[in-house]
């Protein structure tokens, strides 16, 4: 069973009290009384506006004491509903990351592809210019190793073309000079 609210208590509280007056209104005027319903009405509606105000100011510190708790409820349900809202936005976007991963992934894949087959035909080409040159190709070389290979030829020639002192140096410089010259 649910308690009446204060506006409840007041209604049956006034008639109660209208039916007390009634009574004794009855029972003054069979005594031959008349004045004693009349003080009883002020008092009775003097009570009655005492019980108001008691019944207001209750209302009134129930309010400043649970008024802060109840807007502390109600910033607790609306930041839920906001943290609920980020996380189906960070969902969004994790699937939008990993869909783009995917894509960046093929993209790899497919570059790869291309360096692949843009190198196919330096690698024959740089095989029959070998074979020109009368080169022997191993069958298991790659074209990394040939290439490796290529560049230890180099650095060897360039090594021993490099003179080791200035005097060296000065000789080289000179006959390459007449080398010109004579040309």
């Amino acid at each position: 069973m649910t308690e009446p609210s204060g506006r409840d208590l007041i209604s049956e509280w006034r008639q109660l009290m209208e039916t007390v007056i009634s009574g004794a209104a009855g029972a003054a005027a069979a005594a031959g009384r008349s004045d004693i319903p009349r003080e009883m009405v002020r008092a009775s509606q003097r009570q009655l506006e005492l019980m108001q105000q008691l019944v207001e100011s209750e209302r009134r510190r129930v309010d400043m004491l649970f008024g802060p708790a109840q807007a502390a409820f109600d910033l607790l349900a609306d930041s839920g509903a906001t943290l609920r809202k980020q996380a189906e936005a960070m969902e969004s976007a994790g699937e939008a990351l990993q869909d783009t991963a995917a894509l960046m992934k093929q993209q790899a894949e497919l570059l790869e592809k291309v360096i692949g087959l843009m190198r196919q035909p330096t690698d024959i080409a740089r095989a029959a210019a070998r074979g020109a040159r009368g080169g022997k190709a191993g069958a298991g070389d790659s074209p990394a190793k040939d290439a490796s290979a290529e560049n230890h030829r180099v650095k060897r020639e360039n090594r021993s073309t490099k003179p080791k002192t200035k005097t060296a140096k000065r000789a080289t410089t000179s006959s390459r000079r007449r080398d010109t010259d004579g040309v």
